[in-house]
């Protein structure tokens, strides 16, 4: 059954294929960017560790590459951030064990 709304055509998406021959386990939405993690280490033939960001409207993946070195198990969005959690223990370059929280811009790890 398609969604409808703005965010249909990246949840139908990612609903009706699996990513990188692996499922998309957990999504998160934040404005018109959903954002998704599973096991997954490509989408539509990006590179993508862990973690991605569509948009809502078209579809189209984003920029947004955090490349998790290990399983992420939780995403959570706050009115601030995007939360995750998992056995992780580096996003996006930067050191981080098992928690981690990007700014609403989700530019930048912290």
């Amino acid at each position: 059954m398609p969604h409808e709304g703005r965010h249909a055509l990246a949840l139908d998406q990612l609903r009706e294929r699996k990513i990188g021959r692996r499922a998309t386990r957990a999504l998160a939405i934040i404005d018109d960017t959903v954002y998704a993690e599973g096991d997954f280490t490509s989408i539509a033939g990006a590179p993508r560790e862990r973690m991605a960001a569509l948009d809502a409207r078209s579809g189209a993946i984003t920029a947004w590459n955090p490349a998790a070195n290990d399983r992420v198990s939780a995403l959570l969005a706050t009115p601030a951030s995007l939360v995750t959690a998992g056995s992780f223990t580096s996003l996006g370059g930067t050191s981080q064990r098992g928690l981690g929280i990007f700014p609403r811009d989700v530019a930048t790890v912290r």
